[in-house]
């Protein structure tokens, strides 16, 4: 029998927390009852085998097609064993077919299905687990594994469209970035010999002078340029696990792509030693203080409080912040409602949509909430308190539960959000490539005023 860990109010109001052995949730919640304690989260134990297969990521379109396939086989009364061997041998997505293959086996030998997918933590979320896991208990597993599809369906739509609208944007700036850097680095150069006359009667713009010297350091220091860039380009994407793929003492099997990660960082550490041997000290301690410096960003902003800080700074952005919470909210209200239409307890659905937001500040807001439902309080009351919760987000919330409809109001919420967000994106990605190409403009203009100026200064001095 699965051990399950729980935390559960005793009549006096205090916190109990601790691990039991039952052969389902719903049997968990049972002893927990007997013994006189309100449930307030209650998740099964990952073993260690679960940890060891929870690696491999499966892509959302794969998921979607899963679960509608299972359930189309599964309605035609085809045998749950049989159904998940059907879809294992026509697929062609090989970690696809490798994890159907193991939760075929951990079926076979007597798990049930929710079980045997929480085996695979990476390929399938808490969210899908606890939905599958209900729709066992409850008998209506072919309702819930649609639903499960449509709702990856609609989140990979969503995410579809917020990276289409940005796209262009995001071209644009690293066309004109690139582009900017070529003029300094390569084209102004070219007018130094024609200005030097200037220089030297002390007439040069300043204008010029600064862009001269900007060219000049990255010509003289363009190792430091390059070491910095790429150590952070690859910053974000490594960790510090990465090192174990390229250990030769290490039994696991290669990350292919945590190696190429482990050895590019490591060239980045290792490259300021090129400018020692250059001779180059200040510019090598300049740089290694630059990447430490990146480096203590990145350990900051991966901590709890810095993380806390950056996602009140993205709701606080303007315009852009909006969209944001918009997105955010929408992801909980429907995670939250999808779970609830599945009969999943609305204490547990806290507890898995609250992270679905992406952000503190409205995680710990949620984590309020669920404490006021745990006392027998509303949902809404917390929620607005928060000042991010949208008023009128807050009271359909509140018509839901005087109504006992919750469930349907959260997706109607959400379904409203998605809609008013789709519209808030379209017209800030119109406003923000005009922008764009503006900003773009006026950096290339200041780059031909630079060397225009000059010339007119020598102009004059020739009349």
């Amino acid at each position: 029998m699965p051990d399950f860990t729980y935390e559960a109010l005793a009549s006096g109001g205090k916190r109990d927390r601790g691990t039991l052995t039952a052969n389902s949730e719903r049997e968990a919640i049972t002893v927990l009852d007997s013994r006189g304690l309100f449930p307030v989260r209650i998740e099964p134990v990952k073993s260690a085998a679960a940890a060891s297969k929870g690696g491999k990521r499966l892509k959302s379109r794969y998921l979607a097609q899963l679960f509608g396939q299972l359930a189309d086989l599964l309605r035609a009364g085809v045998p749950l064993l049989r159904a998940i061997d059907t879809l294992q041998r026509q697929t062609s997505y090989p970690t696809l077919k490798e994890i159907l293959r193991e939760v075929h086996d951990e079926v076979a030998d007597g798990t049930n299905l929710a079980d045997a997918l929480n085996q695979h933590p990476r390929a399938f979320n808490e969210l899908v687990v606890s939905m599958v896991r209900a729709g066992q208990e409850g008998g209506f597993l072919e309702d819930v594994l649609e639903r499960v599809a449509q709702f990856t369906e609609q989140q990979e739509d969503l995410k579809s469209k917020v990276v289409g609208a940005m796209a262009y944007p995001v071209f644009l700036g690293v066309a004109g970035f690139t582009v900017l850097n070529i003029l300094v680095i390569f084209f102004v150069p070219l007018f130094e010999p024609i200005f030097e006359k200037l220089a030297e009667l002390g007439q040069l713009p300043a204008l010029t002078q600064l862009l001269i010297g900007t060219s000049h350091l990255f010509q003289n220091n363009w190792v430091a340029v390059v070491i910095v860039i790429c150590f952070t380009v690859m910053l974000p994407f490594f960790s510090a696990r990465d090192f174990d793929a390229i250990n030769p003492g290490s039994t696991a099997k290669r990350d292919v792509p945590a190696a190429i990660r482990a050895t590019l960082m490591l060239i980045a550490v290792v490259m300021p030693l090129v400018l020692f041997f250059k001779e180059q000290y200040t510019l090598a301690v300049i740089t290694v203080g630059i990447m430490a410096g990146l480096y203590q960003l990145k350990t900051w902003m991966g901590s709890d409080e810095g993380r806390f800080t950056l996602d009140r700074w993205r709701l606080a952005m303007p315009a852009a912040g909006k969209i944001y919470l918009h997105l955010a909210l929408s992801r909980f209200t429907r995670i939250l409602g999808t779970m609830l239409n599945n009969g999943i307890p609305i204490l547990q659905s806290l507890r898995i949509a609250k992270d679905s937001t992406g952000n503190r500040v409205l995680t710990l807001a949620i984590d309020k909430a669920a404490d006021n439902i745990a006392r027998g309080e509303k949902l809404a009351v917390p929620l607005a308190a928060c000042p991010y919760f949208p008023r009128d987000v807050v009271e359909m919330v509140a018509v839901g539960e005087e109504s006992n409809q919750l469930e349907k109001v959260l997706l109607d919420i959400a379904n409203a959000l998605e809609k008013r967000t789709s519209r808030q994106l379209e017209l800030f990605v119109r406003l923000l490539e005009p922008l764009m190409l503006l900003v773009m403009a006026a950096a290339t203009m200041v780059v031909v005023m630079g060397l225009i100026l000059p010339i007119f200064k020598i102009g004059s001095a020739v009349k």
